[in-house]
């Protein structure tokens, strides 16, 4: 009976959360096209598993993270993506779940993102092994001096890869910055 109670709420999560998330795309990009959300296969499975963690929270059952992912097939790093879009659009979630809900967060990139056979190590590879600098990942105005580097290396567009020397004064401004890297999986997993 507390199993089917916690899929049942489970399912008011989602549906409240996911009408919370489409308002705020809609409003972001100011369109009402919601089909990329709503056939994205696999952000739709890590929001049911979130789901099924905030009500596994809220009803105090014993199961441990991540074993609903085992259960589910999903991996952490995929997982920790829709973590803090839940969280915050909020949709009534009681304190002690959001805190919850980072301590899933923090654990995933802490430990389990690093696993072996996990897909971060797939999007590292074409990055020639290698994490985002952190000028990379961060918008140039949350940096302490964004377009400092050390005094022995040569200033390099870290978007772009091009001496700073060559480059003209439109391509300095943070709106020259690629965003799309900065907003690749990636690159927002570093910025955690």
């Amino acid at each position: 009976e507390l199993a089917a109670k916690c899929c049942y709420e489970a399912g008011v999560w989602y549906h409240r959360i996911l009408e919370s998330l489409i308002s705020q795309e809609r409003k972001r990009l100011g369109f009402s096209d919601i089909s990329g959300i709503l056939e994205h296969d696999l952000f739709q499975r890590c929001l049911v598993a979130c789901c099924l963690e905030i009500a596994v929270t809220s009803n105090s059952l014993p199961c441990d993270f991540p074993l609903l992912l085992q259960i589910l097939k999903l991996e952490p790093y995929h997982f920790w993506k829709v973590i803090e879009p839940v969280w915050r659009v909020g949709s009534g979630l009681p304190h002690y779940v959001v805190t919850h809900l980072i301590q899933v967060e923090e654990k995933v990139l802490e430990n389990l993102a690093w696993i072996s056979d996990s897909p971060l190590w797939d999007e590292i590879t074409p990055n020639e092994g290698h994490m985002p600098t952190c000028q990379q990942v961060m918008h140039p105005n949350r940096l302490e001096g964004p377009m400092q580097t050390d005094p022995g290396v040569p200033r390099v567009d870290v978007s772009l890869g091009m001496n700073h020397s060559a480059r003209t004064e439109q391509q300095c401004s943070p709106s020259a910055i690629n965003k799309q890297e900065r907003c690749s999986s990636l690159h927002l997993f570093a910025r955690k």
